[in-house]
Parts: C-alpha cells; sequence; structure tokens
C-alpha cells in the first residue's frame, strides 16, 4: 500500500515537472494531457488520474513554481551574505534555470513560467493569476529587506532610496527572460546586473572615511 501510493506522488510530480516544460516552451496552448502521457511513458488515463482538467495542472504548477521561486529569492536577499554576494547570487540563480532550455548559453529559448504565464494571464485561472502577482510583491519585500540590511552594516549610505534601488533589481530579475531571448544569450543580463551593481556603488556605496 505506501509503495502503490509513493508511486501515484511520483507520477503526479513526474506529470507537474513534464507540465512545466511543456508550458515554459509552448505555453497553455501548447501541450495536451495526451503529450505529457507520451512523454512520460503511461496512459492518459493515468494523467487524468491526477487532473481533471488542464487548467487544475496549470494552476496547480504555477502556484507551486512561483512559491519556490520566491523561496530561492529569500534564501538569497534574507541571509547574512554581503550585498555583492545577493546580487550575484540572483544573476546565478536566473542563469540556472535559463542554461536548462539554453544549455549552450546562447540560445533565446523561453526558461521562466512565470515570464510565460505573465504573458497568458487572460488564459490562466484567477487563482494562478493571483500566484504570480503575489510573487512580484513577496520578491520586492524580499529585497528591500535585504537593501535596508546593506544600509544597516554600513556597505549603502544613509540617504540611500531603498525602494527605488530595491524596484530597480525587482525590474531586471523580472524581465530576465525576455532580456535574454531578446539578446539570444544570457551575457546581457549578466551585464545589466552588473551594470546595476556598479551604479548602486558608485551613487551609494559607502566612501571611506578621510584621515
Amino acid at each position: 500500500m505506501k509503495k502503490d501510493l509513493n508511486e501515484m506522488l511520483s507520477m503526479k510530480e513526474r506529470i507537474k515537472q513534464e507540465a512545466t516544460r511543456m508550458l515554459i516552451a509552448h505555453g497553455s496552448a501548447g501541450f495536451r494531457f495526451q503529450q505529457i502521457a507520451e512523454e512520460l511513458g503511461c496512459t492518459r488515463g493515468n494523467v487524468h488520474y491526477h487532473y481533471r482538467h488542464k487548467h487544475q495542472l496549470i494552476e496547480e504548477v504555477t502556484v507551486e513554481y512561483c512559491q519556490r521561486t520566491i523561496g530561492h529569492f529569500d534564501q538569497i536577499w534574507l541571509s547574512e551574505n554581503d550585498l555583492s554576494e545577493k546580487i550575484q547570487q540572483s544573476m546565478q540563480f536566473n542563469r540556472s534555470r535559463y542554461l536548462i532550455f539554453n544549455p549552450s548559453g546562447n540560445t533565446a529559448h523561453p526558461w521562466s513560467l512565470i515570464a510565460r504565464m505573465r504573458s497568458e494571464r487572460d488564459q490562466i485561472t484567477p487563482l494562478a493569476r493571483e500566484a504570480v502577482t503575489r510573487y512580484t510583491k513577496e520578491l520586492q519585500a524580499s529585497v528591500f529587506s535585504g537593501m535596508h540590511q546593506a544600509v544597516a552594516r554600513g556597505e549603502l549610505c544613509a540617504d540611500t532610496p531603498v525602494e527605488t534601488v530595491s524596484l530597480l533589481l525587482v525590474e531586471i530579475a523580472n524581465s530576465a527572460d525576455p532580456i535574454t531571448r531578446d539578446a539570444g544569450t544570457f551575457q546581457r543580463l549578466q551585464m545589466m546586473y552588473e551594470a546595476f551593481e556598479r551604479l548602486l556603488r558608485d551613487a551609494y556605496g559607502r566612501k571611506p572615511s578621510l584621515p
């Protein structure tokens, strides 16, 4: 009985993983339960056993994807690492997801489910839309907290406009997928992260005291 339950849970996770991949690559109109079944080597009935409708599956993978993503950013921005490390880790997190769909590092395939679902807001359920909207708000709060920490630790000046600089970084993170697709490479996104940090340091970095 326990083995059967584990096998069902494993199949459900495999369905969600495959659905996530198909959604990112092709959008909600670009996959069917039959395609998932063929990729997983099971029957369409097996997929329907876990999900009655495609929108139910899209909703669940979207909500979980947003939760996992903000969890990763919380680990970065609420940590005790210095500001440079946090910016670098944010960029590397984007890179790791980009490389799943663009292993050469120089192609323009879509790689973010959040970006895909933003472009399909009118086609997904209210709960999925809410998850995407909440993700941006939670990311802003996380980065805001990390920037405040940098000010408190003396990495940035006390007069740093924390809300403004946080918003700029959030916009880079939110636009990461279209930036790499427009450029056809990850390098453009990396340059934007590095430029942001450089400008932030030049404008608000703590200046050494004069002797």
